[in-house]
């Protein structure tokens, strides 16, 4: 079998991964797959699992992936972004993955306010009165 390759989300290259540890798992008719691969182009590892269902279909689908591919693609804008707008968007993306949403929700807020701060919103009101401060033309 050939190695797979897809995205790497530690350093968002297109490349071919090795597994290095597989198994499976049987619960009333699910099987569970649990491979951790290692990336060529950065050596680093992500676990992924995927299911099937016993006498309903034989593909696989992916149900989980740690870390999530979200970390590389938003690290592209990195440069270009403040690291503490993005390191609060990572950190709503982790909640995400592990169905925490009111934390996401609230890692998504802070990330927003952290952005409408460093373009200069008034830091002592409310985060809708700073949006439309930065969204309404001065006159």
């Amino acid at each position: 079998m050939a190695n797979p390759v897809f995205n790497c989300p530690h350093c968002g290259a297109k490349a071919q991964f090795s597994r290095t540890v597989a198994d499976e798992y049987k619960d009333s008719g699910y099987h569970f797959i649990y491979g951790i691969f290692r990336c060529a182009a950065c050596d680093c590892l992500i676990l992924k699992v995927s299911n099937y269902r016993e006498g309903f279909s034989s593909t696989l689908r992916l149900i989980g992936q740690y870390p999530n591919i979200y970390v590389a693609e938003i690290s592209q804008f990195a440069e270009s972004v403040p690291e503490e707008v993005i390191t609060d968007f990572h950190e709503a993306i982790k909640c995400f993955e592990v169905e925490a949403y009111r934390a996401c929700a609230a890692m998504c807020r802070r990330s927003l306010q952290s952005a409408v701060l460093e373009h200069g919103a008034d830091a002592k009101k409310d985060l809708m009165d700073q949006i439309d401060d930065l969204s309404i033309p001065k006159i």
